[in-house]
């Protein structure tokens, strides 16, 4: 084997994890005061379910707060911040959703208490000057497809409805110490290549001299 093989094997590695990382995963986090949540693995960062404004009666839902003021505030003091419309398109764009079985999955982790009743993924996000922005869930289960759509800018809604709110805990950790950004590991990945060819044709034997070929016949 040469050095070249083992190169060529850790810059296919390095590939890999650099496609892996490129989307992220949700999973259900642990509660913060009286707020359940779910974290974006790729980022670290703890978001509230979309349905914490709702409370579940033995026999269906009701809202847990007066309006969507008192809601906010509740989720203020336990540490979050109202998302900005591009802050939640961010997460929405690094998160896949392309058929229903994944629609269902997130809504399982991201509205944790309703989705089984309700089938709801919906949320707003500030816009600034008193406007909001809806980014939701959007399935088709005929053709078996969904994705994440996004309303457009409408004044602040005061009543409560299905739509929650999309709130994170600020100054979650980036990347792992230590792990390269998307960038380093593709020109890490190129580097080791040239330096396998490289190192190859250092090492390639010359061939004899034809002195030294008549030197050792017979």
């Amino acid at each position: 084997m040469t050095l070249a093989t083992p190169l060529r094997r850790t810059s296919a590695a390095l590939l890999l994890s650099l496609a892996g990382a490129s989307q992220a995963a949700i999973v259900e986090g642990t509660d913060v005061g009286p707020f359940r949540t779910f974290v974006d693995t790729a980022t670290g960062t703890v978001w509230a379910d979309l349905d914490n404004h709702l409370t579940f009666t033995g026999s269906g839902f009701a809202f847990r707060y007066a309006d969507r003021a008192d809601y906010l505030a509740a989720l203020q003091a336990a540490g979050f911040a109202w998302a900005t419309t591009t802050e939640v398109a961010a997460l929405t764009a690094a998160v896949p959703m392309a058929t229903t079985p994944e629609f269902v999955t997130l809504g399982g982790s991201m509205a944790s208490l309703s989705f089984g009743e309700t089938t709801t993924l919906d949320g707003y996000a500030d816009v600034g000057d008193g406007l909001v922005q809806r980014h939701y869930g959007l399935p088709d289960y005929g053709a078996g497809t969904a994705t994440w759509a996004v309303g457009g800018w409408t004044p602040w809604p005061s009543a409560l409805n299905d739509s929650g709110l999309w709130a994170y805990i600020p100054g979650a950790p980036g990347p792992a110490p230590g792990v390269p950004l998307p960038g380093t590991l593709a020109l890490v990945a190129a580097g080791l290549c040239i330096a396998a060819r490289r190192r190859g044709a250092v090492r390639q034997p010359a061939a004899p001299r034809a002195s030294a070929r008549a030197e050792s016949a017979p």
